[in-house]
């Protein structure tokens, strides 16, 4: 048992000949606060759309809970308790914070 919340194993995504991400490993545990760092280009919004299931990994794993979420819709990975949020500079001071997420969770979504 790995303990992680979420654990990515071996994670590569290809487009054509260009190899964007190469064999990514990690894991998050509760708590943990971390940063994705790099200069433009170097992958990170790739990365993140495989972590939240808007690209597929070209090879490798994505574990939340010890649950196998790779091939899982964005909706699974929701359902499964993973959610993305965007870079946003304004919020609906009227609504509560759980509100604010699942607002910007389900932007552009049907």
């Amino acid at each position: 048992m790995s303990g992680f919340l979420l654990e990515l194993k071996s994670i590569s995504k290809s487009f054509g000949g260009l190899r964007v991400s190469d064999d990514i490993s990690f894991g998050l545990r509760e708590g943990d606060r971390v940063a994705l760092i790099g200069p433009n280009g170097a992958g990170k919004t790739t990365l993140v759309n495989v972590i939240s299931g808007d690209l597929s990994p070209s090879s490798g794993t994505i574990l939340l809970n010890r649950e196998n979420i790779t091939q899982l819709s964005i909706p699974g990975r929701v359902a499964a308790g993973l959610i993305r949020t965007f870079q946003i500079t304004r919020l609906f001071s009227s609504l509560t914070v759980a509100q604010n997420v699942a607002i910007r969770s389900c932007k552009g979504r049907s």
